[in-house]
C-alpha cells in the first residue's frame, strides 16, 4: 500500500492525489515511498533565472511594437517605441541650432577687423592719432572678443541641449535589459499605458533557478557551486543536475528548514519553466 506517500504529496500540492513526479520506474517510485517531507524538504518551482515585466514610467501612447510574442531578442534591442513625435521634432530643432556657425564666423570677422584697426593705430606716432582714438579701438576690439566668446558659449549650450533632446528621445524606447525570449505581450499599438500596466514580459530560458526549503539534516553539508540532484515533476519527470547558488544561514523555526537557490543549465532551452522539483541530494 502506498497510501502515506499519496496523502503526503496530495497535501503538498493542494490536490486530492499526488502529482505525477518522476513515474518512470518502480525504483524511482520507491524513492518517494522511502522519503518523507522531513528528508526531502518542501517542493520548489523552477523559474527562469532572469525574468522581467517591462512597463513605461509615465502615461503615454504605444507608438509601435517591434517584437512579437515568442521572439528571441538581444540585450539592448528596441522592443517598444512610445509616442515620440514631439521628441523627434525637438531633436530636429536642437540639431539645427547646434549646427549653426554663422554667428561665430561673424564674431570672428568682427574681431579680426577690430584687431587690425587697433594694430594700425598702435603703429602710428602719438602725434598722428589721439589717445581717445586708441581707447575706442581697444574697446571695439574687446567688445568683438566678448561677442566671439558669447557665440562660442551659445554653441556649446546648443550642443548640450541637443544631447538632452536625443536622450529624451531615446528614453521613449523600451529596450531589452538582457537577451531572452518575449513570453507575453500585454498591449497593442495605439494603446495608452501607465507605469502600473505591463507592456510585455520576457525571460532568459538558458538558465533556470529554483528556491527550495531543505530540512536541517542538510544544513552545513552543502557547498556553494556544488552539483546536486533534483527530482523533477511533470512534464519533465526525470532527474536533473543543479548547481547550488546560495544558501541562507537562517533557519525557519516553524518548518525547521533553510532556504537554498539552485541553478539548472538549460542552454538548449529544452526545459520549460514552472514545473516542480524535490531535492534528492549529491
Amino acid at each position: 500500500m502506498h497510501t502515506p506517500l499519496i496523502v503526503l504529496l496530495g497535501v503538498l500540492f493542494h490536490g486530492p492525489t499526488a502529482p505525477e513526479i518522476f513515474p518512470t520506474s518502480e525504483s524511482d517510485v520507491r524513492v518517494w515511498e522511502e522519503q518523507s517531507w522531513s528528508e526531502t524538504g518542501l517542493p520548489g518551482i523552477v523559474e527562469p533565472a532572469r525574468q522581467v515585466e517591462l512597463s513605461f514610467p509615465e502615461e503615454r501612447v504605444v507608438q509601435q511594437f517591434r517584437v512579437k510574442e515568442g521572439a528571441q531578442v538581444q540585450a539592448g534591442e528596441i522592443l517598444v517605441v512610445m509616442d515620440n513625435r514631439e521628441a523627434r521634432q525637438a531633436v530636429l530643432g536642437a540639431e539645427a541650432a547646434a549646427e549653426r556657425t554663422a554667428v561665430i564666423r561673424r564674431a570672428e570677422l568682427e574681431l579680426n577687423l577690430a584687431d587690425q584697426l587697433l594694430q594700425r593705430l598702435q603703429r602710428l606716432d602719438p602725434g598722428a592719432r589721439s589717445a581717445r582714438e586708441l581707447e575706442e579701438a581697444q574697446a571695439r576690439r574687446d567688445q568683438a572678443a566678448a561677442s566671439l566668446d558669447l557665440a562660442r558659449e551659445e554653441k556649446v549650450q546648443a550642443e548640450r541641449r541637443l544631447e538632452l533632446e536625443r536622450a529624451r528621445l531615446e528614453s521613449l524606447n523600451v529596450r531589452a535589459p538582457f537577451a531572452g525570449q518575449i513570453v507575453r505581450v500585454d498591449a497593442v499599438s495605439g494603446q495608452t499605458m501607465n507605469r502600473a500596466e505591463t507592456l510585455l514580459e520576457m525571460a532568459n530560458m538558458e538558465r533556470l533557478q529554483c528556491e527550495l526549503y531543505l530540512p536541517l539534516q542538510w544544513f552545513g553539508q552543502l557547498e556553494i557551486g556544488g552539483e546536486y540532484s533534483l527530482l523533477a515533476g511533470a512534464p519533465v519527470n526525470r532527474r536533473l543536475n543543479a548547481k547550488l547558488i546560495s544558501h541562507s544561514p537562517l533557519i525557519d523555526p516553524a518548518t525547521q528548514t533553510f532556504r537554498c537557490v539552485l541553478e539548472i543549465d538549460n542552454h538548449d532551452r529544452q526545459l520549460p519553466a514552472g514545473f516542480s522539483v524535490f531535492f534528492e541530494g549529491p
